[in-house]
């Protein structure tokens, strides 16, 4: 691979991640939660039950970080954590009622500017990029596998 084919990725992953960004900034903006408070919702809300080492798995943060971000969504009432009746030791995390609708917005939201971006798109063309992320995400957990061996 040329580093010019490594230059035009990097540069079209910057361009991209300032776009997803934005609307990522608005959408937390609009319900008057952090971007990392956002991710951690749209996580628990995909796997509910999720433990805060594996949340903090998903989210690339450290624990400490994690368990402070849920105790303020707990706070706000957003986030239920419970001990497991097996173990009391391992908590587990779900949406409450006010997260779930608070949630539900976000995806409606999201959902409506994504789609509205793929509709620009001919169905061949839609393909295309689901195979090409999907290679591109296989490929740099390959590379990052690697990497911690």
């Amino acid at each position: 691979m040329s580093r010019e084919d490594v230059r035009r990725l990097r540069r079209d992953l910057r361009q991209l991640l300032r776009l997803l960004g934005v609307l990522d900034r608005e959408e937390a903006r609009c319900c008057g939660l952090s971007l990392a408070q956002c991710h951690a919702l749209l996580e628990v809300a995909g796997s509910p039950g999720l433990s805060l080492s594996e949340l903090a798995e998903r989210l690339l943060l450290d624990r400490s970080t994690v368990s402070r971000l849920v105790d303020g969504l707990v706070n706000d009432g957003l986030l239920v954590r419970e001990a497991s009746p097996e173990d009391r030791r391992y908590v587990t995390l779900s949406l409450s009622r006010q997260g779930e609708a608070l949630v539900g917005g976000v995806e409606r939201s999201m959902d409506e500017w994504l789609g509205s971006a793929l509709c620009t798109l001919a169905e061949e063309e839609r393909q295309k990029v689901f195979s090409g992320l999907e290679l591109l995400a296989a490929a740099l957990e390959n590379a990052a596998s690697r990497e911690c061996r």
